[in-house]
């Protein structure tokens, strides 16, 4: 099996979905490649099996789209490929315009457009689109039960989606001791509007007035950061490699992740794998990870005081108790390896029906 990984952007989760799956992809099928923009090469883990082929980076404007379009139609007509597996929207709808000869198109949203907080008619146009650029898929992997859920809203063919959660490969870990206390919180992600960063830095100074460290890892990816300035009493540490992040994990008593909208975090993952609860809103796939009360505490969206509330909540809670239950879930639902298997299923019904 030859497979084709195409992204617009790999900031972020995009990458770490990817370096979780490539090395596994690379093992099990004969050819296995990415297409990155140039500069946005280094953000995926390098094997010996794995294929990196680069295209000159582009802003999201019709002009520049419509320049990665024609390089990815140049790639296709030049390669070929069984399975061409696009992620997030603009690659959806780029990839889904260019058809390669004899190839199953997969396409993942990671995060439905048309689930964004926005008006009522950019959703509804969101979901035309994505209903009729559904006709141009043979399959769709939906990453939760809340992308279901929006799938079946814009009316996507229902019958090529399929649920693969996200998962993450296995890390030392160790549990909060007995009786630890909340002192450190600690967030990770883009800073932008849907991350929520705004909000956190917002309720900074409640935080350090609770005697409460708040670090930040993390930065924007695209256009203006929705956070104007972070207080010098933030441990503002920028965007930091996979191990960087996980030690920082580590060292936190609890993850707090204020977001306005989510695809399936992999910062919810990587803290249950830490065994550290989680202070998460309850929106989108947030609540199918984090069960409230026991592998970490749900809030309201967009709402400091609600943050600020979750924080006085889990201040009252067995924090290693907690942590531990994130991470028993953890090993029974989210694991790279099951992640890897369930797409593999989803990859091997389309050779099957294709043969």
């Amino acid at each position: 099996m030859r497979v084709l990984h195409f992204a617009e952007s790999y900031h972020g989760g995009i990458a770490s979905y990817l370096n979780e799956l490539l090395p596994r992809q690379g093992t099990a099928y004969d050819s296995i490649s990415v297409l990155v923009p140039e500069m946005q090469d280094t953000l995926i883990r390098r094997h010996d099996r794995l294929k990196i082929h680069t295209y000159p980076p582009s802003r999201r404007r019709l002009d520049s789209l419509l320049g990665v379009r024609s390089h990815l139609q140049g790639h296709l007509q030049a390669n070929r490929y069984d399975i061409v597996h696009l992620h997030s929207s603009f690659a959806g709808a780029i990839g889904r315009s260019v058809r390669s000869s004899g190839a199953a198109i997969v396409y993942c949203p990671h995060g439905w457009a048309q689930g964004m907080r926005t008006s009522a008619p950019a959703r509804a146009a969101y979901g035309i689109v994505e209903n009729v650029l559904s006709r141009r898929t043979d399959a769709i992997i939906n990453i939760s039960h809340s992308e279901e859920r929006h799938a079946r809203s814009a009316r996507v063919a229902l019958d090529k989606c399929h649920l693969v959660h996200n998962g993450i490969s296995d890390a030392p870990f160790s549990p909060l001791p007995a009786g630890a206390k909340l002192k450190r919180l600690l967030f990770v992600g883009r800073y932008d509007r849907q991350k929520g960063a705004d909000l956190l830095v917002g309720i900074a100074p409640a935080l350090r007035e609770r005697g409460i460290t708040l670090t930040m890892i993390g930065g924007a990816v695209i256009g203006k950061p929705a956070v104007a300035a972070i207080p010098d009493y933030v441990d503002h540490r920028g965007w930091q490699p996979p191990d960087a992040v996980a030690a920082a994990m580590n060292e936190a008593d609890a993850i707090i992740m204020p977001s306005r909208w989510e695809g399936f975090s992999l910062v919810a993952l990587e803290a249950m794998r830490a065994a550290r609860p989680v202070i998460a809103t309850s929106v989108s796939s947030l609540p199918e990870a984090v069960i409230d009360s026991e592998t970490g505490i749900l809030v309201p969206p967009e709402s400091p005081t609600g943050l600020l509330n979750g924080v006085d909540r889990l201040a009252g809670i067995d924090l290693r108790q907690m942590g531990l239950n994130g991470r028993k879930r953890y090993e029974e639902l989210y694991t790279a390896d099951l992640m890897f298997s369930r797409t593999d299923q989803v990859y091997r019904k389309l050779m099957d029906t294709r043969s």
